[in-house]
C-alpha cells in the first residue's frame, strides 16, 4: 500500500504530515478544515478582555487587560497579547503599547496583561481592545477576543 503525504497549514506554518491508509481513513473537522486523525486538534479555551476604561494609577491613559481560563488542555502557560484600538475616520487604529507576557489561566492581577496608551487629550473617542492567547507548547485556534467598544474622553 502507498501512503500519501498531506500538507496541513496551521497558524501560517506548513506542516508534512504521512497520511493514515486509505482504509484507515479518520479525520477531525475543525474551524472548516479536515485534519487526519493523528493530528491533535487546536485546544479549547476562553479568552476574556475587562472593558476599556481610564487608568486609576497616573499619567492619565486609556488602559485594558486580557486573560485566559482552560477548557479541555492541560497548557499550564500561555502567551497573552493585548492591544487598544482608537476609532477614527470609521477606522480601527492600534494605540498606544500593546501588552505581552506569559500567563497561567484564571486571570486575577498576577495572570493577566495589561496595555495603555496615554492621553493627549480629552476629546471623546470610541475604544475597543483586542486580546490573542497562544497557548505554550499546544496548537490553538487564530481566534481573538475583541472587547465592545466604550466612548472615552481620551484622545491619543
Amino acid at each position: 500500500m502507498s501512503f500519501v503525504r498531506c500538507l496541513v497549514v496551521l497558524c501560517g506554518v506548513v506542516l508534512v504530515l504521512p497520511a493514515p491508509a486509505p482504509t484507515a481513513t479518520a479525520a477531525v473537522p475543525t474551524n472548516g478544515h479536515v485534519l487526519p486523525a493523528q493530528v491533535t486538534p487546536p485546544r479549547q479555551f476562553l479568552t476574556y478582555g475587562d472593558y476599556v476604561h481610564i487608568s486609576s494609577s497616573p499619567p492619565r491613559a486609556v488602559s485594558a487587560h486580557g486573560w485566559w481560563v482552560r477548557i479541555d488542555n492541560e497548557a499550564p502557560l500561555a502567551l497573552v497579547r493585548v492591544q487598544l484600538q482608537i476609532k477614527r475616520a470609521g477606522l480601527w487604529l492600534d494605540a498606544g503599547s500593546p501588552g505581552s507576557k506569559v500567563v497561567k489561566p484564571g486571570g486575577g492581577s498576577v495572570s493577566r496583561v495589561s496595555a495603555r496608551a496615554p492621553c493627549v487629550g480629552s476629546d471623546v473617542h470610541e475604544w475597543r481592545s483586542v486580546v490573542d492567547v497562544d497557548l505554550v507548547g499546544y496548537l490553538d485556534s487564530a481566534d481573538r477576543h475583541i472587547t465592545p467598544a466604550r466612548l472615552l474622553p481620551c484622545a491619543a
